[in-house]
């Protein structure tokens, strides 16, 4: 199936920006550039890489109770992510992470995104209390993956994917094989049912479905 206008579009703008920006990128990591240069660059990526209008779709430093997100990401009306911004030579740690997981649950929003510039970290943000988060995925903009390798993973913060719900779809395929749901689908009725006949099959043992339980939590751990 050919892959729809808009959406080549949009990533061909990813890309076209990437590509164009590395050498500019790298020279602001090179000169510990200050935070506000940093934020000029995210910001010129936000618009002209993932197709946000600067002034309808972006808001410069959001209110959130008594703090300030850096920005905050709007499409239709409805905030849909907030982004926080850190120096461009800056670790981005767990500090910082605790921070933007603040704002985006105080803010009832499901993705928060924390960058230097270079590293682009997308959190999904639960609703439940106490706050979880999940690392949908990390890119390194000046990393030895290939342009297109790191637009591919971009492109699902992107305003066209945004809008149309994609990471949401993605979400729901990353929860599905977290941990807790392939665990409960091993040891459930049918899987053990399965397992016991083709154990049946290659053994000629019927085993017994509490011993078989067993062995499968201990390989599970």
């Amino acid at each position: 199936m050919p892959t729809p206008v808009w959406e080549q579009k949009s990533r061909d703008s990813l890309k076209t920006f990437i590509k164009k920006n590395l050498k500019t990128l790298a020279m602001l990591e090179e000169r510990d550039a200050v935070e506000a240069d940093t934020r000029t660059f995210v910001t010129d990526m936000l618009v002209e890489g993932f197709g946000y209008d600067k002034y309808l779709e972006l808001t410069s430093e959001m209110r959130i109770q008594h703090e300030f997100a850096d920005i905050g990401i709007r499409l239709d009306q409805d905030e849909v992510a907030i982004v926080e911004i850190k120096r461009v030579k800056l670790n981005l740690k767990e500090q910082q992470l605790r921070q933007v997981k603040t704002y985006a649950a105080n803010k009832g929003l499901s993705w928060a995104i924390l960058t230097n510039g270079r590293i682009w970290q997308v959190y999904r943000i639960s609703e439940t209390t106490p706050i979880t988060d999940h690392l949908m995925f990390s890119v390194d903009l000046l990393g030895d993956d290939s342009v297109a390798e790191k637009a591919e993973k971009l492109w699902l913060i992107s305003r066209e994917a945004m809008k149309r719900g994609l990471i949401n779809n993605e979400w729901k395929t990353v929860s599905a094989l977290s941990t807790d749901n392939v665990k409960s689908a091993l040891l459930s009725e049918a899987s053990m049912k399965a397992i016991r006949a083709q154990l049946r099959a290659d053994t000629q043992q019927l085993v017994d479905p509490d011993k078989l339980r067993e062995v499968i939590n201990g390989l599970l751990r």
